[in-house]
This record gives structure tokens, sequence and C-alpha cells, in this order.
């Protein structure tokens, strides 16, 4: 099984901020403002666990949207990153805009009531037991995986 590397998830961040630089409908501030969070990326990635690839996947999308390491694009970077995990792996997420957007204001209204904030959350979120939060990601990943 191939796991994401700490370049896989800062290029894919990346992207998202030279499009957002040509496409003035992808959003993406605060680059020259705020520092990526390289610490929390490491640990990401040292704490992967050696899991299925659904739970692998799950914990890169949960977990990218809780630490918020960007600037911007946290939620956008957690879902890239958890699809190319899974297609290096030969698997696919299919979902439509709808389906992501109605995923995301579920997901908003599940971490404030867990978490208490919007905000970037510590490290300790890498090791916490699978709250509701885990499961809606997971359960969304299982919805729309395909091979």
């Amino acid at each position: 099984m191939k796991l994401l590397e700490l370049e896989h998830i800062i290029e894919i961040n990346e992207a998202i901020y030279r499009q957002s630089l040509s496409d003035k409908n992808i959003e993406y501030s605060g680059k020259n403002d705020y520092p990526v969070s390289l610490d929390k990326l490491k640990k990401l990635i040292e704490n992967a666990p050696q899991d299925s690839l659904i739970e692998i996947a799950t914990y890169y999308f949960k977990n990218i949207i809780l630490l918020q390491p960007f600037p911007n694009a946290n939620h956008r970077t957690a879902l890239l990153a958890a699809e190319y995990f899974l297609q290096l792996n030969g698997k696919n997420l299919e979902y439509t805009k709808d389906e992501i957007t109605s995923f995301h204001q579920t997901l908003f209204s599940i971490q404030f009531r867990i978490y208490k904030t919007y905000e970037q959350l510590g490290i300790d979120v890498l090791t916490e037991k699978k709250n509701e939060f885990y499961q809606y990601c997971k359960k969304f990943i299982e919805a729309h995986l395909s091979d």
C-alpha cells in the first residue's frame, strides 16, 4: 500500500492556490500572511495508520480538515489528499459538487458540536478515538468509492 508523503499534500494545496490565481471563482487568501504548519503535516504523515484503505483515507480527510495546516483551502486539500491516496492504491472517489457541498455543510455543524470551534486544532486529534466527525468522513468516502 502506498501512503501519502508530505510533498504530496503540500503540492495539492499549492495546486489549489495556483488555480486561484487564474480563476476568480476559486478562493484562496492568506498565503502571504500565514505560514504552512509543516510540523502538523509531518505529524500527520508520521501517525498515518496501518489499516484499510478506507480507514487511512478517512484519517487524511478528517485530520487535514481539523489541523488546518494551510492558510486556506484546508477542506479542499483534505478531500483531494484522500482522493489522491485512494488513486495511488487503485480506487477512486466519485461525487458531485452538490454532494460535497452538502457534506461540508453538515460537517461544519458536527465539527462545532464536538470541538466547539472551526479553528485549527492541535495534533492530539491525530490519535483521538473515532468520533462522529471521523465516522461522517468515513461514510462519505465509503458511499463514493469506486474502482
